[in-house]
């Protein structure tokens, strides 16, 4: 039996390292879900900010039609 190319499926190429590496038991720790926290508040306090001035815009009109005493 002959072995497999160089490059092809043999025991030492990237793939089965990825393989091994998503198969370990290891569970996240507390520094990567706070950071995946961190990320998410980042990304939280973007959106508000950029979209802030529209929807504060957007609302406005919203009550001034409600207050209003013709259509809008």
């Amino acid at each position: 039996m002959t072995s497999p190319p160089s490059g092809g499926l043999g025991e030492d190429n990237s793939v089965n390292k990825l393989v091994a590496r998503l198969r370990r038991d290891e569970g996240a720790s507390a520094v990567e879900y706070g950071l995946l926290v961190a990320l998410i508040a980042v990304v939280i306090a973007a959106t508000v900010f950029a979209l802030g001035g529209a929807l504060d815009e957007k609302f406005g009109d919203v009550r001034d039609c409600v207050t209003a005493t013709e259509n809008c």
